[in-house]
């Protein structure tokens, strides 16, 4: 098997070039390719780049929508709801990113649910974001019973 070595940059303009030739609208596909391109960065290959085939597979059939916004709804002072739409995750989690630690700093906790999303990649990204904000975090999602926890078996 050849491997072939791209730059971090190369592999952005591919991944984003894909996206948005499949019908993902250009500011998911913005967020969708830095998610994938710092997933295989960090070393996470089964979160990265391994994931563009399927996601335009996706996008073709209409499993994921790519042009839909996410809602956010703010339920109580630290509680927030945000419904994806049936679209990529990861612009429903740039809203969280945005919105939760000022509720966070100002109740001492808060939470999010995301609802109607795509797969959400690396959840250990998510927690470093929060991480670099200053904040504790865990993120949890949900699998189909095929997939085993971590350490389990199928």
């Amino acid at each position: 098997m050849t491997q072939t070595t791209i730059s971090l940059d190369e592999a952005r303009d591919l991944v984003f070039s894909a996206l948005i030739a499949n019908g993902a609208s250009k500011e998911n596909a913005r967020f969708v390719t830095d998610a994938l391109v710092l997933s295989e960065a960090s070393g996470q290959p089964g979160h990265g780049l391994s994931r563009v085939p399927s996601y335009v597979a996706q996008l073709r059939t209409g499993k994921v929508k790519g042009t839909v916004t996410p809602t956010l709804e703010k339920v109580s002072s630290s509680l927030l709801r945000v419904d994806a739409g049936y679209g990529f995750a990861y612009p429903a989690i740039d809203l969280v990113l945005n919105t939760l630690p000022e509720m966070a700093r100002s109740q001492g906790i808060a939470m999010a649910a995301i609802r109607h999303s795509h797969h959400f990649g690396q959840g250990g990204s998510h927690c470093e974001a929060f991480a670099h904000k200053g904040l504790v975090s865990f993120v949890f999602g949900n699998a189909h019973k095929a997939i085993a926890p971590w350490g389990g078996k199928n």
